[in-house]
């Protein structure tokens, strides 16, 4: 009786040994698994299986490790061994059925899969179903497939790969109305190469060809104003003759930023180059515009021509030309801001156009049109409407005229216009400064005047810019009595 009992202790010790050491290399494995060193938890999970041999989740952790490491020849083994201890586990079968994918074993893939699918009770896994669709995919099975992708779909609908694979599976059975549809919800997903794959394969009518895009930086080559509206307009790589705006319905100009509702107008770009080409010869255009007040977004277009597939030859593009109206909930007599651009879609080359306005009564526009270039001096550009003119222009300091196009930063200049026709005696007037590098607004002014003197002449005081370098100078008069009658300028000076 005695022996026995010394043998049942002994037993019983190596026992409580043993279950110390299993726990002991199960937990080193796991830690090493979660560290991602699967190679370090290998020879922890061979001790953990022959102490516990019967174990089917110590086969699962070693083909896991197998797996992570691209040993898939290895980790199927230790897959189905773990499949084989425990048949009552889905998981066990999904991570075989993804070894024997990978290794491309495709139908005991889809077997494996299959078994996943019959053990997992929620029946909401959307993974089981795409993956067993990729392998029927792989096998051209293209009708069993688009039967799983379309239960994944049915389950998982924010997937972009179910409804990409689910398009290419339509294109090989020449269903091109659905595969469209599939590579297009997967685009707006996010799957950005479904629209250049849309393209190419089917010419589907909402996606466009893809062209790589240089976005080499580009800087400020020309700022101006346009000269009626006192538009900044930046140009950034783009050469071109000359801007207008002008009334759609009329086909006059517009002769200040003045709309009422409805009223349709156009920006224009004249004679634009610069464009890159695609390999074909070929330019994009894009064309957007926002609204804007006291910096609140009220509507914006990014691209007007964004559902365009097909680019123009260069020798085919004579202007830019945007067409607008506004309307509600814009209200009449506030200020806003209109930022149109023309762009190029294959490289950061642009022109910008911002030009703050007014909502009234009646569009300000003319069809009697007066303009002249550097006629009241050195680089002056003039435009006026009923064939209003000026015979000199002279700008003072302290009762010294200036010889140059020079000025002092931060300081108070007179501007006499001499010898004016057809302009009351009475005027309104605004005037900015614009720098020429960046296209900012360094300051601006609005006023009344009189005209007074020899001539009836006009003096306006302006003061300069605080900083340094080159401005634009716009100026416009408007008389008070008559507000179709219009002057402006445009010029550019030195500031030092």
């Amino acid at each position: 009786m005695k022996q026995t009992l010394v043998l049942l202790f002994f037993l019983l010790a190596q026992t409580s040994f043993g279950q110390k050491k299993y726990k002991e290399a199960l937990s080193n494995a796991r830690t090493q698994i979660l560290k991602k060193e699967y190679a370090q938890a290998l020879p922890y999970l061979e001790k953990v299986i022959q102490l516990k041999p019967k174990v089917a989740e110590n086969y699962y952790l070693k083909g896991l490790c197998h797996f992570e490491q691209e040993q898939y020849t290895e980790a199927i083994k230790s897959f189905s061994l773990a499949t084989e201890k425990d048949a009552s586990k889905w998981l066990y079968f999904k991570k075989k059925a993804d070894a024997e994918y990978n290794s491309e074993a495709y139908q005991e893939a889809e077997q494996s899969y299959t078994k996943a699918l019959d053990l997992e009770k929620t029946k909401k896994n959307d993974t089981l179903y795409q993956y067993r669709g990729d392998c029927f995919l792989k096998m051209k099975k293209y009708t069993e497939a688009i039967r799983d992708y379309d239960k994944a779909i049915e389950l998982n609908d924010k997937n972009p790969q179910i409804f990409y694979d689910r398009a290419y599976m339509h294109v090989q059975l020449q269903h091109s109305e659905q595969a469209c549809s599939d590579y297009q919800k997967a685009h707006e997903l996010g799957f950005k190469k479904a629209e250049k794959e849309a393209y190419e394969l089917l010419k589907c009518k909402w996606a466009k060809k893809a062209y790589p895009k240089d976005n080499t930086f580009i800087e400020v080559s020309k700022v101006e104003t346009e000269i009626f509206t006192g538009a900044i307009v930046v140009s950034k790589g783009l050469i071109y003759k000359k801007l207008e705006v002008s009334s759609e319905k009329n086909n006059s100009y517009i002769t200040q930023a003045v709309f009422a509702f409805g009223d349709e107008f156009i920006i224009k770009v004249d004679s634009p180059q610069g464009f890159r080409t695609d390999e074909e010869g070929k330019i994009h255009i894009g064309a957007g515009f926002s609204v804007l007040e006291n910096d609140k977004v009220l509507g914006s277009v990014e691209d007007l021509f964004g559902e365009s597939a097909e680019g123009i030859e260069p020798t085919y593009l004579k202007n830019l030309k945007l067409t607008l109206k506004f309307s509600p909930p814009l209200e009449k007599g506030k200020k806003y801001l209109l930022k149109a651009r023309f762009f190029d879609k294959l490289s950061n080359a642009e022109i910008t156009w911002d030009m703050p306005f007014v909502m009234a009564d009646k569009t300000s526009e003319s069809n009697s049109i007066n303009s002249s270039v550097a006629v009241l001096g050195n680089n002056v550009e003039t435009k006026s409407t009923k064939n209003i003119k000026f015979g000199d222009l002279e700008v003072f300091h302290q009762n010294n005229k200036l010889k140059d196009k020079i000025l002092s930063k931060d300081n108070f200049y007179t501007i006499i216009l001499k010898n004016k026709e057809n302009l009351g005696s009475n005027v309104l007037y605004q005037y900015k400064w614009v720098d020429a590098r960046t296209g900012l607004v360094s300051s601006e002014k609005t006023g009344e005047t009189l005209a007074q003197g020899k001539g009836m002449q006009i003096n306006l005081a302006v003061q300069s810019p605080q900083k340094v370098g080159k401005y634009i100078l716009w100026l416009s008069l408007v008389d008070k009595q008559n507000a179709e009658k219009i002057w402006t300028m445009s010029s550019v000076w030195e500031i030092e």
